[in-house]
C-alpha cells in the first residue's frame, strides 16, 4: 500500500536523475580543447538552460565546468546542477513584469569563474554574473586553458586585460596575446565571448542576447555535434 495522506504532507521528496557522462570538466580534460563545432551543442544547452532559469528569477551564481553534467545516452545534452549558491529574485512590485535585481554583496562563486564586480565592495546584480561565468566556461573549452586565475588586481592577467581593454583590444585577443598566441576563434565567437566578458556588467550581454547571438547560426555552430570526425569524440 502507498503512503497515507498524512505521510505525504509531512515528507520531503528528492527527485534525481542519473547523468552517466561525467562532468563537462572531464570532457575538456579528455580532449585538451574543443573545436567550435564540438562546443556548440554544450554552449547552446547551457545558454538555454540558464535563460530558462533567469526567466523564472533563478540565478545560479556558480556556473563552472564542474557544475555541468553530460549524458552518455545523448552526447549533445547538458544538465546544469549544484544550485547551492543560487538566488531567487522577487518579482517587481506593482506587476511591472520582470524581477527585482536588488544589489547583492555576498562573494559567491568559484575563484576562476567569479565576475570582477563580485570581488568589489560595491555590490553586483545577479544575472550578469552568470553571463560572465558562462563566458569563462566556454572560453576554457575552446582555448584549453583558463583565461584568468581571478578577476581582481592581484592577478597579473587581469591587470593586463584591463590595460588592453583601455587600448581597444578585446578580451579574447588580449588573453591569447598574453601567451604570445594568435586568437584562433571565429570572428563571431570572438565577438560573443568579448561581450560576455565585458568588465562593466552594464555593457555585458544578457542571457537572452547570448542565446540569440548570430554565432549559433554560423557554419561552425549549426553543424555542431559532440560526435565529430575531427578528434573531438566524447570519451566515457
Amino acid at each position: 500500500t502507498g503512503p497515507t495522506p498524512h505521510q505525504v504532507r509531512s515528507s520531503s521528496w528528492i527527485f534525481m536523475e542519473l547523468a552517466t557522462g561525467g562532468e563537462l570538466f572531464d570532457r575538456l580534460i579528455d580532449s585538451g580543447n574543443l573545436t567550435e563545432r564540438a562546443v556548440a551543442p554544450y554552449f547552446k544547452g547551457m545558454a538555454e538552460g540558464l535563460l530558462h532559469c533567469h526567466a523564472r528569477g533563478v540565478v545560479h551564481r556558480d556556473i563552472k565546468l564542474e557544475n555541468v553534467a553530460l549524458c552518455a545516452e545523448d552526447p549533445n545534452a547538458v544538465k546544469i546542477f549544484d544550485f547551492g549558491l543560487a538566488v531567487c529574485l522577487p518579482p517587481k512590485a506593482a506587476g511591472g513584469g520582470g524581477f527585482d535585481e536588488s544589489i547583492l554583496y555576498d562573494k559567491v562563486g568559484s575563484k576562476s569563474y567569479r565576475a570582477p564586480e563580485i570581488l568589489l565592495n560595491d555590490g553586483y546584480r545577479a544575472m550578469a554574473v552568470d553571463v560572465w561565468a558562462l563566458g569563462i566556461t566556454v572560453f576554457s573549452l575552446v582555448a584549453g586553458f583558463f583565461p584568468l586565475d581571478e578577476a581582481r588586481s592581484s592577478d597579473w592577467r587581469f591587470q593586463r586585460l584591463l590595460k588592453d581593454l583601455r587600448s581597444g583590444v578585446g578580451p579574447c585577443e588580449s588573453i591569447f596575446g598574453m601567451y604570445r598566441r594568435q586568437c584562433p576563434l571565429s570572428a563571431e565567437l570572438r565577438e560573443l565571448l568579448d561581450a560576455m566578458l565585458a568588465i562593466d556588467p552594464a555593457r555585458r550581454l544578457t542571457m537572452q542576447q547570448v542565446a540569440e547571438h548570430r554565432w549559433f547560426s554560423t557554419e561552425q555552430a549549426v553543424k555542431g555535434a559532440a560526435f565529430t570526425d575531427d578528434g573531438d569524440e566524447v570519451m566515457y
